[in-house]
Parts: structure tokens; sequence; C-alpha cells
């Protein structure tokens, strides 16, 4: 992750059976697979574009009773890695990688 980032207080809660699906991470499968994400820690999870290989997003978790917290998502905010837009669509973004890749709903 570049020094150039932006911070999104995070506002989702995970049960911790979701939680252990985000811990799985994901592998591209695909060429065309853009994301590879992997946890860091236990409360730590990376976001990163496969085919840069540069960090997108850095979500931090706080375990709460019965359930985890996302804290906090830091966003590369270097234009040369990272077109970020608002705040808002890269919550929505981090949220849809999620459900997309890890979530079993």
């Amino acid at each position: 992750m570049p020094e150039s980032c932006r911070f999104i207080e995070g506002c989702y809660v995970f049960t911790p059976e979701q939680m252990s699906q985000i811990r799985q991470g994901y592998l591209p499968n695909e060429v065309w697979d853009r994301w590879f994400i992997y946890a860091e820690t236990d409360t730590q999870v990376r976001i990163y574009r496969s085919t840069t290989h540069y960090c997108i997003f850095i979500l931090n978790f706080v375990e709460q009773p019965d359930e985890w917290w996302l804290k906090e998502i830091i966003v590369n905010d270097c234009p040369s890695q990272y077109k970020g837009r608002s705040d808002y669509a890269d919550e929505k973004q981090v949220i849809g990688l999620l459900k997309q890749y890890l979530l079993r709903c």
C-alpha cells in the first residue's frame, strides 16, 4: 500500500461464520478474475488487483461479542495504481467483492 491512502470508517457487521469465510480469501481462477483476497491476520484482510499486484484495499476488523465489525477500510489513493471514486463507491465495491467472492449468502 502506498503512503497515499484514504481511510473510510466501516459500518458493516459480520457473523463469526461470515468472518470465517472472509478469512479463507480468494485466489483468481481465471485470467479475467481481477481480484486476489487474503487474510493478513485474524483481523486484517487485504484486497489486491490480480493483474497489477497492487494492494487496493486493506480491511481492519474488530471482534465484538458474537460478531465482527468492519472498523476501517484503507483505500489506495495513488492515481497511477487505483483510480478510486468516492468513499461511498469504494465502500460499496469492497462489500460487493466480499459478497461476490467470499460470502456464500
